[in-house]
C-alpha cells in the first residue's frame, strides 16, 4: 500500500538524519524494518548499537545488528543483513 510505505518513509525520515542520502538497499531495510517492528519497537533505545552503526554509516555492523530480530523468520533476517551488506 502506498499510503503505509509514504508513511514508513515519513517516520523514517524523522528519525534517522540524512536518511535520504542512504543506499537503496539500506533504504528497504530499514523500511521492512520499521514495517515489521512498529515505531515503537523500532528505536534507537530498543536498538542502540544498530542506530549507532546507522549514525556511522557502519552498513557491516547495522546488517549483524539487524540480524537479532525477532520479529521475523532467517530468511527475511538474511535479506535484510545482506541488503546493509551490499550497500554501495
Amino acid at each position: 500500500n502506498i499510503d503505509k510505505q509514504n508513511r514508513m518513509l515519513e517516520l523514517l525520515e524523522q528519525k534517522i538524519e540524512n536518511f535520504n542520502d542512504f543506499p537503496i538497499s539500506v533504504k528497504q531495510a530499514l523500511v521492512d524494518m520499521q514495517f515489521n517492528m512498529g515505531n515503537k519497537k523500532f528505536s534507537d533505545n530498543n536498538w542502540p548499537k544498530l542506530f549507532q552503526a546507522i549514525d556511522n554509516r557502519d552498513w557491516r555492523t547495522a546488517g549483524k545488528e539487524a540480524r537479532q530480530r525477532k520479529d521475523v523468520q532467517k530468511s527475511r533476517r538474511e535479506w535484510t543483513y545482506k541488503m546493509f551488506i551490499d550497500a554501495k
